[in-house]
C-alpha cells in the first residue's frame, strides 16, 4: 500500500478553486504517482493527493471519505498477488473499485488511466451506467502521457469548474461524432439495397431478376437515398445485371453482417449470435426492403442507448480479438476476463464462452472447432465490428473506410 499523501504547495497565480481539493489515485507504479503529483503541483493550489497501490485499501479508505473527495483516478492492473503481513495478499484491480463505486450514489468524477484496452471500457460502462461521470486516458510513452494528457483532464476539472461543480471533461482523443438515428436508418437502407443487388446478379437473363433490379432502383430513388450512397455503392446499384466482378459481389454479401448490427441498433433485429451467419432475407425484411413501409422507418427511427452501443462495441472487439488471435496462434485459452457481464446484459445475450471459458463456435470451444468455420466467423465479426465502430463515431463518417482493427 502506498497510501502516501502529497500536500502540494500553493503556487502564485493559480485558481483559488483548487484549494482544499482532495484527489484519490489508484496505481501501483510509484513513478506515475510522483509524476502526477509533480504535474498537479505546477497547476493546482493546495491539492491533496492520496495514493493507493491496491483496491482493498482504497475501498476501505473511501468508505468513510467518499463525500470529501473531488476526483478519483483509477488504473486497472495492479500486479500479481503479493506477500503482506506474512500472508498472501491480492491487490485486486481498478475494476473492483469501479464496481464498488457503482453501488453508491455518484459523488465526484472518475478519471481512468490504464493501458488495458479490454478492461477500461468495462470500467467506464459500469460507472456511467450507475450515473457516475467518467473520463478515460490511455497511457503512452513511459510517463509522457501524464504531462500531455492526464494533467489536461485533471487541470480542466480543477480550474475549469470541474471538481468544484462535480463535472467531467472527456479525453479529447475519445471525443466521438456518432451518426444520428436518421443517418443510421439511411445507411441501413443503402446496405439493404447493396445486399439485394449482389444477390440478383447471378442470373441476369432471368425476367424475375430483371424485375427485382428495376424495383430496387425505384425503391432507392423513392426513399431518397442517393445522398447516403457511396460512389462504389451507386455504381454497383446501376451496373447492368451480370456485370459485377466476383470480388465485389462477394464483398457485398458480407455487408449483410454489418447491416445486422445497424438493424439491431435501430431496434429492428435481434442481436446476432457471434458464431452464426445472418439470413439476408430475414434481415432485409425487418427493414422493409422494397416496401413503402421503409419510409416510416426513415421518418421516425430510434437508436438504442449509448451504453448499449458501447457494450456492443466492446463485446465485438473482444470476440474479434480472440478470433484473430486463435487464427494466428491456434492455442486454446480462457478469456473470461475479456468479457464483461454488463456487456452481455446490455446487448441481451448469454455468454459466448464455453465450459473452459474460451470462445464457443457452435457446440464446441474454438480450440476444437473446424478452422474454416472459425475463419468464416472472423469474416462475419469483422463486418459487425466495422459497423459498430461506425455507429459509435470513432473513425469518421464514411462507412466503407472505417477500420475494424484489433
Amino acid at each position: 500500500m502506498i497510501e502516501s499523501q502529497v500536500n502540494l504547495p500553493r503556487k502564485s497565480g493559480c485558481e483559488d478553486a483548487s484549494m482544499g481539493v482532495k484527489i484519490a489515485i489508484l496505481d501501483d507504479e510509484p513513478e506515475r504517482i510522483a509524476e502526477m503529483a509533480r504535474c498537479l503541483a505546477r497547476c493546482a493550489s493546495g491539492c491533496e493527493v492520496i495514493a493507493f497501490d491496491n483496491a482493498p485499501d482504497m475501498v476501505a479508505w473511501l468508505a468513510d471519505r467518499l463525500e470529501s473527495v473531488q476526483l478519483i483516478g483509477l488504473d486497472h492492473d495492479l500486479g500479481p498477488t503479493r506477500r503482506r503481513d506474512d500472508a498472501s495478499f491480492d491487490p485486486g484491480t481498478g475494476r473492483d473499485v469501479a464496481d464498488w463505486l457503482a453501488e453508491r450514489a455518484p459523488a465526484c468524477p472518475v478519471l481512468i488511466h490504464t493501458t488495458n484496452a479490454l478492461a477500461a471500457p468495462g470500467m467506464v460502462l459500469a460507472l456511467e451506467s450507475a450515473g457516475w461521470r467518467c473520463a478515460r486516458v490511455s497511457p503512452y510513452g513511459d510517463l509522457d502521457w501524464v504531462a500531455e494528457v492526464w494533467i489536461d483532464e485533471a487541470n480542466r476539472l480543477i480550474n475549469g469548474g470541474g471538481l468544484g461543480s462535480n463535472s467531467v471533461a472527456m479525453d479529447p482523443r475519445e471525443k466521438r461524432t456518432p451518426p444520428d438515428a436518421e443517418r443510421v436508418a439511411r445507411r441501413a437502407m443503402v446496405l439493404s439495397a447493396v445486399v439485394c443487388r449482389s444477390n440478383s446478379d447471378h442470373d441476369p437473363a432471368n425476367p424475375d431478376a430483371i424485375d427485382l433490379w428495376e424495383r430496387l432502383k425505384r425503391w432507392v430513388e423513392r426513399l431518397g437515398l442517393d445522398g447516403e450512397m457511396e460512389p462504389a455503392e451507386r455504381d454497383m446499384l446501376y451496373a447492368p445485371l451480370g456485370s459485377l466482378d466476383q470480388k465485389r459481389r462477394i464483398r457485398a454479401t458480407w455487408d449483410v453482417e454489418g447491416l445486422a448490427i445497424l438493424a439491431w441498433a435501430l431496434g429492428r433485429f435481434p442481436f446476432p449470435p457471434h458464431d452464426e451467419q445472418i439470413d439476408a432475407y430475414e434481415l432485409t425484411d425487418s427493414l422493409a426492403l422494397l416496401s413503402d413501409d421503409a419510409l416510416d422507418i426513415l421518418q421516425s427511427p430510434e437508436l438504442r442507448s449509448a451504453n448499449e452501443l458501447d457494450a456492443c462495441r466492446e463485446l465485438l472487439y473482444a470476440i474479434h480479438c480472440r478470433l484473430r488471435e486463435f487464427l494466428r496462434e491456434g492455442a486454446a485459452r480462457s478469456i473470461s476476463h475479456w468479457i464483461e457481464p454488463d456487456w452481455l446484459r446490455l446487448v441481451g445475450i448469454e455468454s459466448p464462452l464455453g465450459p473452459q471459458q474460451d470462445l464457443r463456435i457452435g457446440d464446441v470451444e474454438i480450440g476444437q472447432a473446424d478452422e474454416d468455420k472459425v475463419r468464416q466467423c472472423e469474416w462475419a465479426i469483422c463486418e459487425r465490428h466495422r459497423a459498430i465502430v461506425w455507429l459509435v463515431g470513432e473513425e469518421g463518417p464514411v462507412y466503407s473506410q472505417v477500420p475494424a482493427d484489433t
